[in-house]
């Protein structure tokens, strides 16, 4: 006797089985769950395959015009779908087609043809005119089909016998819950805030679709009870949750409430089953993604069960579970290989979430979008992206940087000849493993920070002329943007933005604008000087801070001395400066400009007297922050022989005194000592910062030391780690001009081999061969006994052989490139500068 099993679910479908086919289905679950799940690429799916249907319909397949018999007059659109067969005929085989405008409008209806030719009986399941539209059809012994869209009064009625599995349709957004998840059960799912794919089981923290908060979720499907008898289902789940075994309820754990409570499978019940197939309905809503959960296990019937007095109607833990894959149907995948229509090409988008760059709280998610199908269209196609705000690229695959994890839309044009084809996507960032993807790309690392560059230039340049680039930037994308800053090589990139988005980068808070317009500054004044001083002109009068105003007019006279190679007029630019300071900062600033264009003018005394003025100027209001303590008076004695040495040799230091002695002081330290425990811990900080490339901070350290001791711009560490940082910078002419005044101020010095080997190295990078050969004689005449100077003698033997002078980059770069570890805390521990110093003037020999 071959007995039926007939019914109808809660949204209207029908199923229709007879006890063979469960019989038949049953025994294959029998093996299955002797020998464990199945390997990969069998007839059990796993999640990644269903899910991976989207990927699928990116990679593979041809689009083409219509070829062959056109089945359905009415159908605008066709596709064409391989099989892959269902674990049970009745199952079906589910399709999940593309929509997003290329569907007909409003309501639809689906035709399937096998590849011979014969009608497939079709159920609609969803529709979501932003995302796609998805049926299940009769399973057939043929490897392809045709399905064919057409509009449609209404969305036709289930009438095909077929009982999909397993289903997941998702809402989000309105009001959570489980009487908003019961409403995806009444009739077909439709609108844009419904999601809708296949499942491998009921076991999710993270939806394989739609967001993760805010969702009502109706799962379906059919189980295979493998014996006759009680079996235990509970539900493990982060706000309310319920099921159904056919039809009917199973348990019910409704309201907002965490999975405590549950751990030893309370929220379940008992129910008797036969061996075979049933009808299994899960529904479940959560607000909030943290804590997200929701699970249905279970208990077979025959499995052993030990007596708990304290829990007697509990399952017995050892062999209850999470339901597994293999303890459900599930239907045939079909995966697009194809689409057109009779009038040209299909525009079909696929967006891949391939990296993310964290530069703060929110992510830089970079997207590669694809049109499908590109490879086998006409050579003149052409595939136009549109990004929101007129901005477009075109090409068969793109990629674009969004900042966040916001709703986005893109929308792709496919035209050939006369034909067009207009596809508008919805999409956000949306991970099944954020531990793991999409890869996280560095900002330490080199190619990545040019990767992401790259991007921000096309976006820029996919802006049309008459737009602003950065004008629908958010607060993420301009992190992301500051992070990959390159000082090397972003003239380009930062010529975009200050010339055509000017007015977003003003309106930045002052730390990114600041930060933005002199890495600009940097790359401008090497780039084209000629336009370098309306940039500053325009600087000056756009900024509303006075001290940044100051910065401005330090950095023209600068500019004047080092690029524009006008020592008249940096001399008329510092006397401006002077004369307007605003505060004694500022005073202190111009002071050591003045200093510095007397300096590489070779007056070297005058510059002395500019650089002491400032220098003593800092250590007065230095002074002044130190409270006054009690100081012990010094005997008379003391005193007196104080007062003869003062009469017989007067202190010539420019460095003035602090008298103030803290307390626990034992005596007062000299103040050439605590200047060199800074200047040691300026240059360690210096080279540090340069090695690490955080050229930022580096020039922020500069700045400092500059403005506290500016008379080591003199000589020693301090014209070497200038050095250094514009040579990072490749800034050769400027740090050339540093190494040449320093080498003809100074005598001798442990510092001078390696000042004139950077200066070599600078002239060479200058192509300025007849200088750097006459410093190369410089050196052989002035270090006759140093290793530097038969390496000098051996490279000028080369170049006389065959041409212009040359040195091995990285091998001549390596000596003052490298970051050391200087222990700057160990140097002020020596000098006891960790406390609060009393100083005096250094006592004259």
């Amino acid at each position: 006797m071959n007995r039926e099993t007939t019914g109808k679910t809660t949204n209207g479908w029908e199923y229709h089985w007879t006890a063979a086919e469960a019989n038949e289905y049953g025994k294959s679950q029998d093996n299955c769950l002797r020998n464990g799940p199945l390997p990969p690429n069998t007839e059990h799916r796993t999640l990644n395959t269903c899910i991976g249907i989207w990927l699928l319909m990116c990679l593979g397949g041809t689009t083409v015009w219509a070829q062959g018999p056109w089945h359905i007059p009415g159908a605008g659109v066709r596709f064409e779908v391989q099989i892959i067969r269902p674990t049970m005929p009745v199952a079906g085989i589910v399709a999940i087609l593309p929509d997003a405008g290329i569907l007909p409008k409003g309501k639809l209806k689906a035709d399937v043809v096998d590849d011979t030719g014969k009608p497939l009986k079709a159920n609609l399941l969803w529709h979501n005119p932003n995302e796609g539209l998805a049926l299940v059809f009769e399973d057939s012994p043929a490897a392809q089909a045709w399905i064919y869209v057409s509009p449609s009064a209404d969305y036709p009625k289930a009438t095909a016998p077929l009982c999909p599995s397993l289903l997941l349709f998702l809402h989000n957004g309105g009001k959570p819950g489980l009487e908003q998840a019961h409403e995806m059960a009444k009739k077909m799912p439709v609108g844009p805030d419904i999601y809708f794919t296949l499942l491998e089981r009921i076991y999710h923290s993270i939806l394989p679709v739609g967001r993760d908060e805010n969702t009502s979720s109706y799962f379906t499907g059919w189980i295979k009870v493998k014996k006759a008898g009680k079996t235990y289902f509970y539900t493990v789940s982060k706000d309310g949750s319920e099921f159904f075994i056919d039809g009917k309820l199973g348990y019910s754990w409704p309201g907002l409430h965490g999975r405590i409570g549950s751990e030893r499978a309370e929220k379940g019940a008992w129910i008797d089953l036969s061996a075979g197939t049933h009808r299994l309905e899960y529904y479940h809503f959560a607000q909030k993604f943290r804590g997200r959960e929701c699970q249905l296990g279970w208990q077979q019937a025959g499995e052993p069960q030990p007596k708990d007095p304290k829990h007697p109607d509990l399952p017995n833990l050892s062999v209850t579970a999470p339901m597994e894959e293999y303890d459900f149907v599930h239907s045939g995948v079909a995966t697009l290989i194809a689409a057109d229509s009779k009038q040209g090409p299909v525009a079909i988008v696929t967006n891949l979430w391939e990296a993310i760059l964290q530069p703060g709280q929110s992510p830089v998610c970079l997207f590669q979008f694809y049109a499908f199908g590109s490879e086998r269209l006409p050579t003149n196609t052409v595939f136009e992206w549109d990004f929101g705000g007129e901005r477009k690229m075109h090409g068969p695959q793109v990629a674009w940087l969004y900042g966040g994890t916001g709703d986005q839309r893109v929308t792709l044009t496919v035209s050939s000849g006369t034909s067009k084809s207009t596809c508008s996507k919805l999409f956000f960032p949306k991970s099944l493993n954020p531990a793991k993807e999409p890869p996280r790309l560095s900002i330490n690392r080199a190619e990545d920070r040019s990767k992401v560059r790259d991007l921000f230039m096309a976006m820029c340049r996919a802006t049309p002329t008459g737009k602003r680039p950065c004008e629908l930037w958010n607060a993420t994308l301009w992190e992301g943007f500051i992070a990959v800053l390159d000082f090397q090589s972003d003239y380009a990139l930062l010529s975009e933005l200050f010339e055509r988005s000017r007015p977003d980068i003003l309106n930045l808070d002052n730390t990114k604008r600041w930060l933005l317009e002199d890495a600009f500054f940097v790359a401008l004044r090497q780039a084209d000087p000629k336009l370098t001083v309306t940039w500053l002109d325009r600087f000056e009068k756009e900024e509303k801070s006075a001290a940044r105003r100051g910065q401005w007019k330090a950095r023209r006279v600068e500019f004047y001395i080092f690029e524009a190679d006008n020592l008249g007029q940096a001399r008329l630019a510092a006397n401006a400066f002077t004369g307007a300071a605003a505060s004694l900062q500022q005073t202190e600033l111009a002071m050591i400009r003045m200093g510095d264009v007397e300096l590489f003018n070779g007056h070297q005394d005058l510059a002395r007297r500019y650089y002491a003025q400032a220098q003593e100027s800092r250590q007065r209001q230095a002074k002044l922050s130190v409270p006054a303590v009690f100081v012990k008076p010094a005997d008379k004695r003391a005193d007196a022989a104080k007062k003869t040495r003062g009469r017989q040799q007067p202190e010539k230091t420019t460095t003035p005194a602090v008298t103030a002695i803290a307390p626990g002081i034992p005596q007062a330290i000299d103040a050439w000592k605590v200047s060199a425990v800074h200047a040691s811990a300026y240059y360690a900080t210096m080279r540090s910062l340069i090695g690490q490339q955080a050229y930022f901070e580096a020039r922020k350290t500069l700045c400092q030391w500059e403005l506290e001791l500016p008379l080591d711009k003199l000589a020693g560490d301090f014209p070497l780690a200038e050095a250094e940082y514009y040579l990072a910078l490749k800034q050769f002419k400027r740090a050339q001009k540093i190494l040449m005044n320093y080498r003809q101020s100074v005598d001798l010095s442990n510092t001078l081999p390696q000042a004139m080997k950077m200066e070599l190295y600078c002239l060479t990078q200058l192509d300025r061969d007849k200088e750097a050969r006459d410093l190369g004689w410089v050196i052989i005449k002035r270090l006759p006994n140093h290793p530097l100077a038969e390496e000098v003698k051996g490279l000028l033997a080369t170049a006389s052989a065959e041409g212009k002078l040359a040195v091995d980059v990285d091998a001549w770069s390596q000596d003052w490139m490298a970051s050391e570890k200087v222990d700057a805390a160990g140097l002020a521990g020596l000098f006891s500068t960790n406390k609060v110093l009393g100083i005096r003037k250094k006592r004259s020999p």
